[in-house]
């Protein structure tokens, strides 16, 4: 099972508790749980917040880890929050304005730090939107997720149709500027239809809203793509209106090349003549189907289950030694521990790594006390005399220690033994 650890100030929007749900639902050997310094003020899930759980347990979480993965625009520290972050990979997903650079709107462009400050800080990365996907930044584009596969098509033909729009920003969404003004010349030209602008609704209550849509307008402006709000809407099958920018599309791995969302310019005019068609000439059903297929094919649990599946045990493999060299590193820190056996029944006993047999200090002790040392976890290795040294079998990690596989210290000859099922039948040395 590989380790993941995903940390977050706050994962705004959600995105990463969506993550660390489809990889913990669907993946083969790989879990995840999700650390943040701040609750989200949309109450989205999360496993542990530093404002509820003492940082010693959270520490403990931490260096178990195989992997770490940063999620959100602040720079993947080392100490992060006076929590230590092991030498084990980061990979690091970035996705919103304080990473933006691209837009002339400081609203939607922050740029919190230099490019090279993330690369040189990361292992991996990846970009939650494909306009952000630089090709100076060195990652890929990793698509928001929903569980849009448990959700059916709900989009109806209705005799008044249903426009609606959800900012969490009106000054970051094109709310005001463009989307309300199109509203009000389509409303002057005689078209009958209801408008709704959801606001200051929970996140529950905003997605029961969105199944009865006709049409959903996202974001219309220089992001150049859209977010996890239009994506709630696509997976019920709602026809999707967003600006999605040329270089978005470019930055995309070829996931945005065949997108049914309806892509308008950055003005009113281009808002008012795609809604203007969707209203009296477009196949609405039609683009629902494909909306809801390819929502189900790019965003669902499942796609990103096997994405970042894909992504971590690629990670691992590359990293192995590594992740094993770092683990081991802490779990011989904060340990006492002491070394083996001499003919005057006294022991040696050396603390090592199993992988890497890295080698502690050598102090003498007793065989009980040698004993009682493998039987809480240590992994040693026993040297009877200065002429020959017998191993220990093979030792595993679990819980950030590394456990021995047998109880019994065996002195000083060797013998070949079955560890059955627990040591999944192979024979070795005692």
């Amino acid at each position: 099972m590989i380790n993941v650890v995903m940390i977050s100030k706050k994962d705004f929007a959600g995105s990463g508790n969506r993550i660390a749900e489809a990889v913990n639902l669907y993946s083969n050997g790989v879990n995840i749980r999700l650390i943040t310094a701040k609750r989200n003020i949309f109450h989205y899930n999360v496993d542990y917040c530093l404002d509820s759980v003492k940082k010693p347990f959270l520490q403990e979480i931490i260096n178990n880890a195989d992997i770490i993965h940063f999620k959100g625009d602040d720079l993947p520290v080392k100490n992060w929050y006076e929590l230590k972050i092991p030498n084990v990979p980061v990979i690091l997903t970035v996705g919103g304005s304080g990473f933006r650079r691209h837009a002339n709107d400081c609203r939607i462009n922050l740029a919190w730090h230099e490019l090279n400050n993330y690369i040189q800080l990361s292992d991996f990365r990846t970009t939650i939107t494909a306009d952000l996907n630089y090709k100076e930044f060195d990652a890929i584009y990793s698509p928001h997720c929903l569980d849009t596969l448990s959700q059916k098509n709900y989009f109806e033909l209705k005799e008044i149709p249903i426009i609606q729009h959800s900012p969490s920003n009106r000054g970051k969404k094109g709310t005001d500027n463009i989307i309300l003004p199109a509203i009000q010349i389509l409303k002057s030209k005689g078209y009958n239809f209801t408008f709704e602008l959801l606001e200051n609704l929970s996140n529950k209550k905003c997605l029961e809203r969105k199944k009865n849509a006709t049409i959903f307008i996202d974001q219309i402006c220089e992001t150049g793509h859209f977010g996890i709000s239009a994506i709630e809407s696509m997976q019920y099958g709602i026809p999707t209106i967003c600006h999605i920018s040329e270089n978005s599309i470019k930055q995309s791995n070829g996931i945005l090349e065949n997108c049914p969302i309806i892509n308008v310019d950055i003005s009113i005019n281009s808002l008012v003549d795609k809604l203007e068609y969707l209203l009296t000439k477009a196949d609405l059903k039609a683009i629902s189907n494909e909306t809801k297929l390819y929502t189900d094919t790019y965003h669902s649990y499942l796609f990103a289950a096997n994405f970042w599946e894909n992504i971590y045990k690629k990670i691992y493999a590359q990293n192995i030694n590594r992740i094993q060299s770092a683990k081991a590193s802490e779990f011989l820190s904060k340990k006492d521990y002491f070394l083996n056996i001499n003919e005057m029944g006294t022991v040696k006993i050396r603390i090592i790594s199993a992988k890497l047999g890295k080698i502690n200090e050598v102090r003498e002790t007793s065989i009980t006390k040698a004993n009682e040392f493998i039987r809480k976890g240590y992994a040693i290795k026993f040297i009877p005399d200065v002429k020959k040294e017998v191993e220990k079998p093979d030792f595993d990690y679990k819980e950030a220690e590394i456990v021995a596989k047998t109880k019994e210290l065996i002195l000083p000859e060797t013998k070949t033994k079955e560890i059955g099922k627990k040591g999944r039948g192979r024979k070795r040395k005692e």
